[in-house]
């Protein structure tokens, strides 16, 4: 999963999930490095279709369920 190019619910490219830290992939929990800095989600908040992974939030849903911090 880790490279992979992450969509909002809107089809917008959002970020790319990065490589996991062992503490969150055990908790199911990834982080998705965006333009503006980095979400953590739960992994199953998000599908793979194909070489994608997509959300079936909006960004801002993302951002305000998730733990969003800048870069």
């Amino acid at each position: 999963m880790a490279g992979m190019v992450v969509r909002d619910s809107a089809g917008v490219q959002i970020g790319v999930v990065m490589d996991p830290d062992p503490s969150m992939s055990a908790s199911g929990r990834v982080t998705i490095k965006t333009s503006t800095g980095f979400i953590t989600v739960p992994r199953a908040s998000l599908t793979i279709q194909g070489d994608v992974a997509v959300s079936n939030q909006t960004e801002a849903d993302l951002r305000a369920s998730g733990n969003a911090r800048t870069e």
